[in-house]
């Protein structure tokens, strides 16, 4: 199973749940911060329909 997106080569879903697993995993005792930051593209259809795939 890929890790990255074909198209972009940008690590996809199953690539960040593992890594951030990791780290909630790694840091549970407590001692860190842990902080998490999305973005949603918005009118990302303008991009995805000329470049995107079929």
């Amino acid at each position: 199973m890929s890790l990255t997106d074909g198209l972009t080569e940008l690590y996809d879903r199953r690539y960040q749940e593992a890594y951030l697993g990791g780290l909630i995993d790694r840091d549970s005792g407590g001692r860190r911060h842990l902080s998490v930051v999305m973005f949603d593209i918005g009118h990302f259809k303008k991009i995805d329909d000329p470049y995107g795939h079929s």
